[in-house]
């Protein structure tokens, strides 16, 4: 069976287009909550019992001009599942590296200090609670 250039040449192109189109489309449908390529954990410094039922994570990220911190975290079987992102801020060309210190204060159910303090697997992360402040690192 013989095929014609032009019947295998749109054949090929309508297959490049169409990839083309559903890659271009799949990237729509993400979703933002997410942990992605352009997401970074941040490592806790510290931990403090700070109350019966609240831990106090301290987390170091960067300038809040730049980028934004969220936290994510989940309470049970006696475990205190917590992870802590930052993103960098749309629209943002240049950014001036500096350190920022947040203390994260997490409420728990069941009394802080009998909790099993674990990082939330990446998959399990939800970004969507934004940490408002921080200090400046000295």
């Amino acid at each position: 069976m013989r095929t014609s250039h032009k019947r295998t040449t749109f054949t090929t192109f309508a297959l490049i287009a169409t990839l083309a189109l559903g890659g271009a489309l799949g990237g729509c449908g993400t979703n933002n909550n997410t942990v992605g390529e352009n997401d970074r954990r941040l490592p806790i410094q510290d931990t403090q019992y700070t109350g019966d039922n609240e831990v106090t994570f301290k987390v170091m990220g960067g300038s809040p001009a730049c980028f934004t911190v969220y936290q994510d975290y989940k309470e049970e079987d006696g475990k205190l599942k917590v992870a802590f992102y930052e993103r960098r801020n749309e629209n943002v060309n240049e950014c001036t590296a500096v350190g920022v210190v947040y203390d994260i204060k997490v409420p728990t159910k069941a009394e802080a200090k009998q909790l099993q303090i674990e990082p939330m697997p990446t998959p399990e992360v939800v970004i969507e609670k934004t940490v408002e402040k921080g200090s400046y690192a000295q």
